[in-house]
Protein backbone atom coordinates (compact mmCIF):
# COMPACT_ATOMS: atom_id res chain seq x y z
CA UNK A 1 0.00 0.00 0.00
CA UNK A 2 1.31 3.63 -0.93
CA UNK A 3 0.68 6.18 1.71
CA UNK A 4 -0.44 9.62 0.51
CA UNK A 5 1.91 12.73 1.83
CA UNK A 6 -0.01 13.49 5.00
CA UNK A 7 0.34 9.75 6.04
CA UNK A 8 4.45 10.07 5.69
CA UNK A 9 4.20 13.27 7.03
CA UNK A 10 2.49 13.18 10.38
CA UNK A 11 4.56 9.33 10.78
CA UNK A 12 7.52 11.55 10.52
CA UNK A 13 6.78 14.46 12.77
CA UNK A 14 5.25 12.22 15.63
CA UNK A 15 8.64 9.80 15.68
CA UNK A 16 10.66 13.21 15.28
CA UNK A 17 8.96 14.92 18.67
CA UNK A 18 9.69 10.98 20.04
CA UNK A 19 13.40 11.37 19.16
CA UNK A 20 13.18 15.11 19.92
CA UNK A 21 12.15 14.75 23.19
CA UNK A 22 14.58 12.09 24.27
CA UNK A 23 17.40 14.23 22.59
CA UNK A 24 16.90 17.16 25.00
CA UNK A 25 16.86 14.75 28.24
CA UNK A 26 19.75 13.01 27.14
CA UNK A 27 21.88 15.86 25.93
CA UNK A 28 25.04 16.00 27.70
CA UNK A 29 25.83 19.92 27.17
CA UNK A 30 22.31 20.63 28.57
CA UNK A 31 20.68 20.89 31.90
CA UNK A 32 16.74 20.13 30.84
CA UNK A 33 13.84 21.51 33.00
CA UNK A 34 12.16 18.17 33.03
CA UNK A 35 8.56 19.62 33.60
CA UNK A 36 9.03 22.29 31.13
CA UNK A 37 10.11 19.84 28.36
CA UNK A 38 7.25 17.14 29.21
CA UNK A 39 4.61 19.30 28.88
CA UNK A 40 5.85 21.26 25.74
CA UNK A 41 6.60 18.02 24.15
CA UNK A 42 3.06 16.86 25.09
CA UNK A 43 0.89 19.90 24.12
CA UNK A 44 2.68 19.71 20.66
CA UNK A 45 2.49 15.65 20.52
CA UNK A 46 -1.20 16.13 21.04
CA UNK A 47 -2.06 18.52 18.18
CA UNK A 48 -0.12 16.54 15.61
CA UNK A 49 -1.23 12.88 16.95
CA UNK A 50 -5.23 14.09 16.38
CA UNK A 51 -4.09 15.09 13.15
CA UNK A 52 -2.60 11.93 12.48
CA UNK A 53 -5.29 9.85 13.28
CA UNK A 54 -7.47 11.61 11.68
CA UNK A 55 -5.78 11.75 8.50
CA UNK A 56 -5.39 7.76 8.79
CA UNK A 57 -9.27 7.24 9.21
CA UNK A 58 -9.67 9.27 6.38
CA UNK A 59 -6.89 7.18 4.17
CA UNK A 60 -8.14 3.72 5.47
CA UNK A 61 -11.62 4.51 4.70
CA UNK A 62 -11.29 2.99 1.36
CA UNK A 63 -9.15 0.23 2.47
CA UNK A 64 -12.41 -0.74 5.53
CA UNK A 65 -13.10 -4.28 4.49
CA UNK A 66 -15.45 -4.13 8.03
CA UNK A 67 -17.44 -0.89 7.26
CA UNK A 68 -16.47 0.55 10.22
CA UNK A 69 -14.76 3.58 9.28
CA UNK A 70 -17.73 5.56 7.37
CA UNK A 71 -18.83 6.16 11.21
CA UNK A 72 -16.49 8.48 11.87
CA UNK A 73 -17.18 11.01 9.35
CA UNK A 74 -21.09 10.95 9.66
CA UNK A 75 -22.04 14.97 10.30
CA UNK A 76 -25.54 14.42 11.94
CA UNK A 77 -27.67 11.65 13.32
CA UNK A 78 -30.75 9.68 12.95
CA UNK A 79 -32.57 13.06 13.94
CA UNK A 80 -30.47 15.37 12.01
CA UNK A 81 -28.58 16.32 14.98
CA UNK A 82 -25.45 17.63 14.64
CA UNK A 83 -23.31 15.23 16.06
CA UNK A 84 -20.85 16.09 19.21
CA UNK A 85 -17.11 15.08 19.21
CA UNK A 86 -18.19 12.69 22.09
CA UNK A 87 -20.80 10.95 19.99
CA UNK A 88 -18.62 10.74 17.16
CA UNK A 89 -15.99 8.53 19.10
CA UNK A 90 -18.55 6.53 20.55
CA UNK A 91 -20.39 5.88 17.47
CA UNK A 92 -17.08 4.67 16.05
CA UNK A 93 -16.49 2.65 19.24
CA UNK A 94 -19.33 0.62 18.61
CA UNK A 95 -18.75 0.42 15.14
CA UNK A 96 -15.37 -1.55 15.50
CA UNK A 97 -17.61 -3.90 18.22
CA UNK A 98 -20.14 -4.10 15.54
CA UNK A 99 -17.72 -5.55 13.11
CA UNK A 100 -16.41 -8.11 15.39
CA UNK A 101 -13.01 -5.90 16.63
CA UNK A 102 -12.78 -6.68 19.95
CA UNK A 103 -11.26 -2.61 21.08
CA UNK A 104 -10.67 -1.55 24.47
CA UNK A 105 -12.74 1.66 24.98
CA UNK A 106 -10.35 2.90 27.68
CA UNK A 107 -8.47 4.36 24.24
CA UNK A 108 -11.56 5.39 22.95
CA UNK A 109 -11.79 7.48 25.92
CA UNK A 110 -8.31 8.54 26.17
CA UNK A 111 -8.76 9.33 22.30
CA UNK A 112 -11.72 11.96 22.65
CA UNK A 113 -10.07 13.40 26.12
CA UNK A 114 -6.65 13.81 23.87
CA UNK A 115 -8.76 15.40 21.08
CA UNK A 116 -10.53 17.45 23.40
CA UNK A 117 -7.06 18.77 24.66
CA UNK A 118 -6.18 19.55 21.36
CA UNK A 119 -8.83 21.57 20.66
CA UNK A 120 -8.01 23.60 23.61
CA UNK A 121 -4.26 23.90 22.51
CA UNK A 122 -5.32 24.69 18.83
CA UNK A 123 -8.04 27.41 20.10
CA UNK A 124 -6.42 28.80 23.25
CA UNK A 125 -8.92 28.20 25.29
CA UNK A 126 -11.35 25.20 27.31
CA UNK A 127 -14.86 24.37 26.98
CA UNK A 128 -16.35 23.29 30.46
CA UNK A 129 -17.46 19.97 28.76
CA UNK A 130 -14.05 19.05 27.75
CA UNK A 131 -12.36 20.43 30.70
CA UNK A 132 -14.60 17.87 32.92
CA UNK A 133 -13.74 15.17 30.75
CA UNK A 134 -10.20 15.34 30.59
CA UNK A 135 -10.36 15.64 34.52
CA UNK A 136 -12.38 12.05 34.48
CA UNK A 137 -9.50 10.30 32.05
CA UNK A 138 -6.64 11.59 34.14
CA UNK A 139 -5.63 14.79 32.51
CA UNK A 140 -4.69 17.88 33.82
CA UNK A 141 -6.92 21.21 33.62
CA UNK A 142 -4.08 23.43 32.86
CA UNK A 143 -2.20 22.60 29.80
CA UNK A 144 1.14 23.51 31.69
CA UNK A 145 0.79 20.77 34.32
CA UNK A 146 0.81 18.12 31.12
CA UNK A 147 3.56 15.14 32.73
CA UNK A 148 5.34 12.10 31.71
CA UNK A 149 2.75 10.18 33.03
CA UNK A 150 0.55 12.11 30.16
CA UNK A 151 3.09 11.81 27.73
CA UNK A 152 3.14 7.74 27.67
CA UNK A 153 -0.48 7.45 27.67
CA UNK A 154 -0.58 9.25 24.41
CA UNK A 155 2.06 7.14 23.02
CA UNK A 156 -0.24 4.09 24.24
CA UNK A 157 -3.46 5.88 22.43
CA UNK A 158 -2.13 6.88 19.31
CA UNK A 159 -0.05 3.34 18.81
CA UNK A 160 -3.65 1.36 19.47
CA UNK A 161 -5.43 3.45 17.47
CA UNK A 162 -3.34 3.22 14.62
CA UNK A 163 -3.70 -0.23 15.10
CA UNK A 164 -7.22 -0.62 15.44
CA UNK A 165 -7.98 1.53 12.14
CA UNK A 166 -5.07 -0.72 10.66
CA UNK A 167 -7.33 -3.97 11.43
CA UNK A 168 -10.19 -2.95 9.28
CA UNK A 169 -8.37 -4.17 5.99
CA UNK A 170 -8.73 -7.22 6.97
CA UNK A 171 -11.24 -7.68 9.50
CA UNK A 172 -13.81 -9.04 6.53
CA UNK A 173 -12.04 -12.18 6.44
CA UNK A 174 -12.50 -12.91 9.84
CA UNK A 175 -16.39 -13.09 8.99
CA UNK A 176 -18.23 -13.78 11.98
CA UNK A 177 -15.67 -15.27 14.14
CA UNK A 178 -17.05 -14.93 17.87
CA UNK A 179 -15.76 -12.21 19.64
CA UNK A 180 -12.91 -12.79 22.40
CA UNK A 181 -13.37 -12.04 25.60
CA UNK A 182 -10.05 -9.77 26.21
CA UNK A 183 -9.78 -6.49 24.78
CA UNK A 184 -7.08 -5.92 21.78
CA UNK A 185 -4.58 -3.83 23.33
CA UNK A 186 -0.79 -3.53 22.27
CA UNK A 187 1.40 -4.27 25.51
CA UNK A 188 2.46 -1.46 27.53
CA UNK A 189 6.24 -1.14 26.83
CA UNK A 190 8.94 -0.53 29.65
CA UNK A 191 10.07 2.91 29.21
CA UNK A 192 13.24 3.47 27.66
CA UNK A 193 15.52 5.51 31.11
CA UNK A 194 16.55 8.20 30.63
CA UNK A 195 19.27 9.32 32.33
CA UNK A 196 21.23 11.59 29.70
CA UNK A 197 24.97 10.27 31.87
CA UNK A 198 27.62 9.78 29.34
CA UNK A 199 29.32 6.85 29.32
CA UNK A 200 32.73 5.48 28.66
CA UNK A 201 31.23 3.32 25.44
CA UNK A 202 29.60 6.53 24.33
CA UNK A 203 32.29 8.59 24.01
CA UNK A 204 33.81 7.31 20.75
CA UNK A 205 30.61 7.91 19.04
CA UNK A 206 30.74 11.32 19.91
CA UNK A 207 34.39 12.28 18.64
CA UNK A 208 33.10 10.51 15.81
CA UNK A 209 29.89 12.25 14.93
CA UNK A 210 31.50 15.55 15.64
CA UNK A 211 34.22 14.33 13.12
CA UNK A 212 31.50 14.10 10.54
CA UNK A 213 29.88 17.44 11.52
CA UNK A 214 32.97 18.90 11.00
CA UNK A 215 33.23 17.47 7.47
CA UNK A 216 30.03 18.73 6.27
CA UNK A 217 30.39 22.14 7.84
CA UNK A 218 33.98 22.33 5.95
CA UNK A 219 32.69 20.75 2.40
CA UNK A 220 30.36 23.64 2.67
CA UNK A 221 33.04 26.09 2.60
CA UNK A 222 35.13 24.55 0.15
CA UNK A 223 31.99 24.10 -2.23
CA UNK A 224 31.48 28.03 -1.78
CA UNK A 225 35.50 28.67 -2.57
CA UNK A 226 35.97 26.65 -6.02
CA UNK A 227 32.91 28.42 -7.41
CA UNK A 228 34.31 31.62 -6.78
CA UNK A 229 35.68 33.55 -9.34
CA UNK A 230 39.29 33.70 -8.27
CA UNK A 231 39.39 30.30 -7.97
CA UNK A 232 36.97 28.39 -10.00
CA UNK A 233 37.72 24.53 -9.96
CA UNK A 234 37.21 24.82 -13.89
CA UNK A 235 39.32 28.07 -14.63
CA UNK A 236 40.41 28.17 -18.14
CA UNK A 237 38.42 25.42 -19.23
CA UNK A 238 36.00 24.99 -21.74
CA UNK A 239 32.41 23.21 -21.22
CA UNK A 240 33.36 20.55 -23.80
CA UNK A 241 36.70 20.16 -22.07
CA UNK A 242 35.00 19.56 -18.75
CA UNK A 243 32.81 17.30 -20.30
CA UNK A 244 35.66 14.81 -20.89
CA UNK A 245 37.19 14.75 -17.39
CA UNK A 246 36.59 11.68 -15.57
CA UNK A 247 34.97 12.53 -12.16
CA UNK A 248 38.33 11.61 -10.73
CA UNK A 249 39.89 14.02 -12.40
CA UNK A 250 37.12 16.37 -12.44
CA UNK A 251 37.32 15.95 -7.87
CA UNK A 252 41.26 16.52 -8.08
CA UNK A 253 40.76 19.98 -9.75
CA UNK A 254 37.78 20.33 -7.44
CA UNK A 255 40.34 19.52 -4.25
CA UNK A 256 43.52 21.72 -5.92
CA UNK A 257 41.78 24.88 -6.32
CA UNK A 258 40.52 24.78 -2.99
CA UNK A 259 43.99 23.83 -1.78
CA UNK A 260 45.17 27.17 -3.11
CA UNK A 261 42.73 29.15 -1.99
CA UNK A 262 43.32 28.06 1.29
CA UNK A 263 47.20 28.42 0.85
CA UNK A 264 46.07 32.46 -0.08
CA UNK A 265 43.92 32.40 2.86
CA UNK A 266 40.71 33.10 1.78
CA UNK A 267 38.61 33.94 4.47
CA UNK A 268 35.66 31.57 3.74
CA UNK A 269 38.15 28.79 4.60
CA UNK A 270 40.72 30.76 6.91
CA UNK A 271 37.98 30.90 9.50
CA UNK A 272 37.50 26.84 10.04
CA UNK A 273 41.03 26.53 11.46
CA UNK A 274 39.74 26.25 14.98
CA UNK A 275 37.43 23.21 13.33
CA UNK A 276 40.37 21.89 12.15
CA UNK A 277 41.94 21.50 15.83
CA UNK A 278 39.13 20.24 16.78
CA UNK A 279 38.71 17.76 14.14
CA UNK A 280 42.39 16.57 14.88
CA UNK A 281 41.61 16.30 18.17
CA UNK A 282 38.05 13.81 18.20
CA UNK A 283 40.42 11.76 15.89
CA UNK A 284 43.09 11.79 17.97
CA UNK A 285 40.52 10.46 21.20
CA UNK A 286 38.65 8.13 18.79
CA UNK A 287 41.63 6.30 17.99
CA UNK A 288 42.82 6.11 21.66
CA UNK A 289 39.35 4.88 23.07
CA UNK A 290 39.22 2.36 20.35
CA UNK A 291 41.80 1.22 18.39
CA UNK A 292 44.45 1.70 21.22
CA UNK A 293 41.97 0.15 23.75
CA UNK A 294 41.45 -2.69 21.71
CA UNK A 295 45.58 -3.30 21.43
CA UNK A 296 45.15 -2.84 17.46
CA UNK A 297 48.10 -0.56 16.71
CA UNK A 298 49.40 0.41 13.04
CA UNK A 299 51.37 -2.13 12.50
CA UNK A 300 49.29 -4.38 13.38
CA UNK A 301 46.82 -3.04 10.84
CA UNK A 302 49.30 -3.15 8.04
CA UNK A 303 50.31 -6.60 8.41
CA UNK A 304 46.85 -7.49 8.33
CA UNK A 305 46.03 -5.79 5.01
CA UNK A 306 49.42 -7.52 3.49
CA UNK A 307 48.01 -10.96 4.50
CA UNK A 308 44.46 -10.24 3.01
CA UNK A 309 45.92 -8.53 -0.09
CA UNK A 310 48.16 -11.97 -0.16
CA UNK A 311 44.53 -13.52 -0.38
CA UNK A 312 43.04 -12.08 -2.87
CA UNK A 313 45.90 -12.01 -5.42
CA UNK A 314 46.16 -15.67 -4.60
CA UNK A 315 42.12 -15.93 -4.93
CA UNK A 316 42.37 -18.43 -2.01
CA UNK A 317 38.68 -17.06 -0.67
CA UNK A 318 36.32 -19.20 2.02
CA UNK A 319 34.28 -21.76 0.49
CA UNK A 320 31.14 -20.78 2.30
CA UNK A 321 29.68 -17.48 1.03
CA UNK A 322 27.60 -18.07 4.46
CA UNK A 323 30.24 -18.42 6.95
CA UNK A 324 30.14 -16.25 9.34
CA UNK A 325 33.70 -14.56 11.13
CA UNK A 326 33.65 -13.73 14.61
CA UNK A 327 36.80 -12.53 17.14
CA UNK A 328 35.40 -14.74 19.62
CA UNK A 329 36.72 -18.02 18.04
CA UNK A 330 39.42 -19.47 19.50
CA UNK A 331 42.45 -19.51 17.08
CA UNK A 332 42.62 -23.38 17.27
CA UNK A 333 38.59 -23.39 15.91
CA UNK A 334 39.43 -20.93 13.70
CA UNK A 335 42.65 -22.42 12.22
CA UNK A 336 40.85 -25.56 12.25
CA UNK A 337 37.87 -23.63 9.94
CA UNK A 338 40.60 -22.05 7.67
CA UNK A 339 41.99 -25.63 6.58
CA UNK A 340 38.43 -27.29 6.00
CA UNK A 341 37.29 -23.87 3.78
CA UNK A 342 40.45 -22.48 2.42
CA UNK A 343 42.82 -23.60 -0.34
CA UNK A 344 46.11 -22.16 -2.02
CA UNK A 345 47.31 -19.94 0.64
CA UNK A 346 50.83 -21.47 1.09
CA UNK A 347 53.48 -20.19 2.55
CA UNK A 348 50.74 -18.28 4.83
CA UNK A 349 49.76 -20.22 7.68
CA UNK A 350 46.73 -20.42 9.29
CA UNK A 351 47.72 -18.54 12.59
CA UNK A 352 48.76 -15.82 9.94
CA UNK A 353 45.46 -15.63 8.46
CA UNK A 354 43.41 -15.97 11.55
CA UNK A 355 45.16 -13.13 12.99
CA UNK A 356 44.41 -10.43 9.80
CA UNK A 357 40.73 -11.70 9.31
CA UNK A 358 40.39 -11.10 13.30
CA UNK A 359 41.96 -7.87 12.87
CA UNK A 360 40.03 -7.30 10.02
CA UNK A 361 36.89 -7.76 11.44
CA UNK A 362 37.66 -5.81 14.80
CA UNK A 363 38.87 -2.85 12.40
CA UNK A 364 35.67 -2.99 10.37
CA UNK A 365 33.32 -2.54 13.79
CA UNK A 366 35.62 0.38 14.91
CA UNK A 367 35.69 2.50 11.40
CA UNK A 368 32.28 2.48 10.03
CA UNK A 369 32.82 4.96 7.11
CA UNK A 370 35.72 7.01 5.60
CA UNK A 371 35.40 10.07 7.32
CA UNK A 372 38.99 10.64 9.52
CA UNK A 373 40.66 9.97 6.09
CA UNK A 374 38.37 12.66 3.82
CA UNK A 375 38.68 15.21 6.75
CA UNK A 376 42.47 14.59 8.16
CA UNK A 377 43.98 13.69 4.43
CA UNK A 378 41.68 16.34 2.13
CA UNK A 379 39.68 18.84 4.30
CA UNK A 380 41.91 20.09 6.87
CA UNK A 381 45.22 20.25 4.71
CA UNK A 382 42.77 23.08 2.60
CA UNK A 383 41.54 25.05 5.59
CA UNK A 384 44.90 24.76 7.61
CA UNK A 385 47.79 24.42 5.10
CA UNK A 386 50.33 25.53 7.73
CA UNK A 387 49.57 22.86 9.60
CA UNK A 388 49.19 19.93 6.75
CA UNK A 389 51.77 17.43 8.11
CA UNK A 390 50.20 17.30 11.64
CA UNK A 391 47.42 16.55 9.75
CA UNK A 392 48.44 13.79 7.33
CA UNK A 393 50.47 12.00 10.25
CA UNK A 394 47.05 11.28 11.78
CA UNK A 395 45.49 10.87 8.76
CA UNK A 396 47.94 7.96 7.87
CA UNK A 397 46.73 5.93 10.66
CA UNK A 398 43.20 6.59 9.32
CA UNK A 399 43.89 5.23 5.63
CA UNK A 400 45.73 2.13 6.83
CA UNK A 401 42.43 1.62 8.82
CA UNK A 402 40.76 2.34 5.83
CA UNK A 403 42.42 -0.26 3.86
CA UNK A 404 42.06 -2.94 6.15
CA UNK A 405 38.57 -2.44 6.50
CA UNK A 406 37.71 -2.43 2.76
CA UNK A 407 40.55 -5.26 1.90
CA UNK A 408 38.19 -7.03 4.89
CA UNK A 409 34.77 -6.10 3.76
CA UNK A 410 35.76 -7.63 0.10
CA UNK A 411 37.33 -10.89 0.96
CA UNK A 412 34.77 -11.93 3.02
CA UNK A 413 31.77 -10.46 1.73
CA UNK A 414 32.26 -10.29 -2.34
CA UNK A 415 35.10 -12.94 -2.09
CA UNK A 416 36.70 -10.66 -4.82
CA UNK A 417 39.86 -8.00 -4.81
CA UNK A 418 38.30 -4.31 -3.13
CA UNK A 419 37.16 -1.20 -5.29
CA UNK A 420 38.58 1.48 -3.65
CA UNK A 421 38.22 4.57 -6.00
CA UNK A 422 37.79 7.08 -3.40
CA UNK A 423 41.00 5.74 -1.19
CA UNK A 424 43.11 5.83 -4.13
CA UNK A 425 41.67 10.13 -4.36
CA UNK A 426 42.61 10.89 -1.03
CA UNK A 427 45.61 8.64 -1.12
CA UNK A 428 46.95 11.18 -4.07
CA UNK A 429 45.54 14.32 -2.92
CA UNK A 430 47.46 13.47 0.17
CA UNK A 431 50.78 12.94 -1.24
CA UNK A 432 50.02 16.12 -3.48
CA UNK A 433 49.62 18.55 -0.26
CA UNK A 434 52.71 16.99 1.34
CA UNK A 435 54.77 17.86 -1.95
CA UNK A 436 55.51 14.69 -2.91
CA UNK A 437 55.02 13.86 -7.14
CA UNK A 438 51.53 12.83 -8.43
CA UNK A 439 52.33 9.05 -8.96
CA UNK A 440 49.16 6.53 -9.84
CA UNK A 441 48.02 4.79 -6.55
CA UNK A 442 47.74 1.27 -7.28
CA UNK A 443 44.60 -0.47 -6.41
Amino acid sequence: MRFSEFIDAYSDDLIYLQEGRNALLTHPLRQEIKDICDSSYCRMFATVMIGSIEAMLLEWKNQDKADVLKSWFADKDSAGKKITNGERVTVLYNAFRQAGITVDKEIFDDFLAIKYLRNTIVHGKWKSHEKEWLEKRGFPTDTRRLAECHWKKMLAVNNNMMLYIGLTSIAARQGGTKQPCTAIRLPEKAPAEIEGIVRERDLPTIFWLNMERISERIFEAVEQAVVSEDYYWAKNLSKEAIDELSDHDKKMLFYKAARKAGEECLDILAKHKNLAREALYSWKEYWRLTFSKLHVSRNTILEATQIIHTLHDKGAYLKSPFLPWSNTMSVETASKLIQYSLAGYDPLKEDQIVSSLNSGNLVYEIMPNITPVYVLNVLLPIVDPPNTLAYLNAGDDALAAMELRVSWHWYMEYRQPPVIENLILYKQLRDIFAGKPQVQASA
